[in-house]
């Protein structure tokens, strides 16, 4: 099945009403949102909104690691484990 996921950059606005962290996708519509109530640690709300806000870019850079190579261990680099993650990412 085809990846039916939001493509392109994601952006952070942070924090958009003083304690949540608004997620838009590079048309400016709104991908999701971090809610301070669950999780009480600010610093860690802002790691979790930003590693969020990477998960496009980094699916597709891992994406491109397993389409250059066609082994399994390259320079230290565990090609199955990132088809494991892009399968993970990818599959509903």
């Amino acid at each position: 099945m085809e990846f039916k996921g939001t493509k392109g950059k994601w952006n952070v606005i942070s924090p958009f009403n003083n304690e949540d962290y608004l997620l838009l996708d590079e048309n400016s519509f709104q991908i999701g949102i971090i809610q301070e109530e669950y999780i009480q640690d600010p610093v860690k709300i802002k790691s979790n909104a930003k590693l969020i806000a990477c998960a496009p870019e980094m699916l597709e850079a891992l994406q491109n690691i397993v389409k250059e190579y066609d082994l399994d261990i390259v320079q230290g680099i565990d090609a199955i484990k990132i088809r494991e993650l892009i399968k993970k990412a990818t599959t509903i």
